[in-house]
Order: C-alpha cells, then structure tokens, then sequence
C-alpha cells in the first residue's frame, strides 16, 4: 500500500471548557498537523490488491492537497481563537469586536476533536474520488499529539 503524508503548522489560541487546570484560560499553541491519503485499492480475484496511483504515478500531488485540506486548515485555525460554541461567556464578550478571527467547535476545542474535524472536511472533500484520507494527527505541543483514523463509507 502507498500513502502520502502532508503536514501543516499554524498558531491558534483556545481554552478548554468543562475542564479544571490552567487550560481553562485562554493560551496558544504552535500547532503541526498530518494527513495521510491514500488512493482506492485494485480488487481483482486471485491478484493481491496494491494501492493505485494516478496517472502521473501520485497518490495525490501534494500541491493538490492544499485545495482539499490545507486551504481550509489555513482560513479556519491559522492565528484564530478556536471556542467551544457553547462557551457563551467567551463567545459574547470576543464577538463584540475585539478578536476578529474565532472558529467554533461542538464542544471543548481539544486537539483531538480538531482532528476529528480535519479528517471529517477531508473526507467530504475526496467522497467522490478514488482518494481517501486515512488518519490525521494533530500535535498540540512538541511531545503531544491526537491520532485519528477514518471510516470510509466509499
């Protein structure tokens, strides 16, 4: 099998809500994420199947994972406050004029459910085609990262 991996960085403040500790304050982080793809398996009877590649011998140019995934990774997270959208204490006070860019989350913005929600964009992105993404990780410090893998409906 043959994957491809891209990586991106960005910078993003968040806090965590429901959650007792100094990440209940408002910080940020130097953020790093993956994603890996992969392109549809060749099912033939009695032939081992092997992942596919595209005409120019790619899973994927990895430019154009950029439209996919990186573009919205980039517009939604990069130098944004990542909020619960139930946090309405901060939600009221930010959207008042003071912080111009924030991104809502269904609950605490963990890094793992920013990856849940990277993998859930890739994945409407690509439903259509042979490529798949596989697993995101997105590592909110140095040491420490969140892995998700996909389940494929395609």
């Amino acid at each position: 099998m043959i994957r491809v991996v891209k990586e991106y960085k960005f910078d993003a403040a968040h806090r965590l809500t429901n959650y007792v500790g100094l990440c209940s304050n408002i910080h940020g982080h130097s953020y790093k994420v993956q994603i890996c793809f992969e392109r549809g398996m060749d099912m033939e009877v009695g032939v081992r199947s092997c992942s596919r590649l595209n005409e120019q011998g790619m899973v994927v140019d990895f430019k154009d994972i950029k439209g996919i995934i990186g573009d919205w990774i980039m517009q939604n997270f990069d130098h944004a406050l990542i909020l619960d959208r139930n946090d309405t204490i901060l939600r009221n006070f930010f959207e008042s004029g003071i912080c111009q860019k924030m991104y809502y989350m269904d609950g605490s913005p963990t890094a793992e459910r920013m990856a849940v929600q990277i993998l859930k964009v890739a994945e409407a992105e690509t439903f259509e085609s042979s490529l798949r993404p596989i697993w995101v990780k997105v590592w909110e410090t140095e040491t420490s990262y969140a892995f998700v893998e996909g389940d494929y409906a395609h």
